[in-house]
């Protein structure tokens, strides 16, 4: 089992020495986090024992100044990514937080499988873009979230139209059949709709991701509806 980094900063530490590095002054990127100086000095403390040498440079009587050390100067861009991926898991954490929703609040629905895999990059660019605040309905059918009044938008994946609702698409994917490479199916040129159709698969649970396609897919090419999968398996 992987364990947590010992030797990496907290984030308020590595923001705090990125506004020194900006601001030329340790009082200003304090304020700025909300913190005393004395906090922002134990902060700079914790950091230095963890990298293993100063990273603001010493002035007069042993005190810290506002300028950082070359160690210093490699730990604000090495952790430049860190920051930028934790803003934005800010981002979309605050749509997991269950607090009361304002006039200016979106209820969002969406099943697992968008959440996990679309959800946080339309946060930032929403944080970045015109702003407003999104509250996550986590749903197996985002539709009748939608329908029920419990959410004002809901992400839905699925191939056919929905009735009551005004839809647009915002994504596709294509529907793609994976076998062993020693299967009689590998390098083939195609599968027969109505062979497709009575061979167990692996797939999602009813109704989601990609099963609601593959069944609308076999049902248009006449094969009927497909035999039961061989095994079912969750988003996670």
């Amino acid at each position: 089992m992987a364990t947590a980094p010992a030797r990496v900063p907290d984030l308020t530490a590595l923001a705090l020495l990125r506004d020194i590095a900006c601001t030329g002054s340790m009082s200003a990127a304090a304020e700025g986090l909300g913190l005393t100086v004395q906090a922002a000095s134990a902060r700079i403390r914790a950091a230095e024992q963890q990298v293993g040498g100063p990273v603001l440079e010493r002035a007069r009587r042993g005190r810290r100044s506002s300028r950082l050390t070359t160690r210093g100067v490699l730990l604000v861009e090495w952790a430049g990514p860190l920051l930028a991926a934790a803003s934005d898991l800010d981002v979309a954490v605050a749509a997991l937080r269950d607090e009361p929703a304002g006039e200016d609040t979106v209820v969002l629905a969406a099943n697992p499988v968008v959440a996990e895999c679309l959800l946080q990059a339309w946060l930032v660019e929403l944080r970045d873009g015109p702003g407003g605040r999104v509250v996550l309905r986590d749903t197996p059918d985002p539709a009748a979230a939608v329908r029920s009044g419990d959410a004002a938008v809901g992400v839905v994946s699925t191939p056919g139209p929905l009735e009551d609702l005004h839809a647009a698409t915002v994504g596709s994917d294509p529907l793609v059949l994976v076998v062993a490479p020693g299967h009689p199916w590998a390098g083939s040129d195609g599968v027969d709709a109505a062979q497709l159709a009575g061979t167990p698969l692996l797939t999602r649970p009813p109704g989601a991701g990609a099963r609601p396609a593959l069944e609308s897919v076999l049902d248009a090419a006449g094969a009927g509806e497909p035999v039961p999968p061989r095994r079912e398996y969750a988003a996670d």
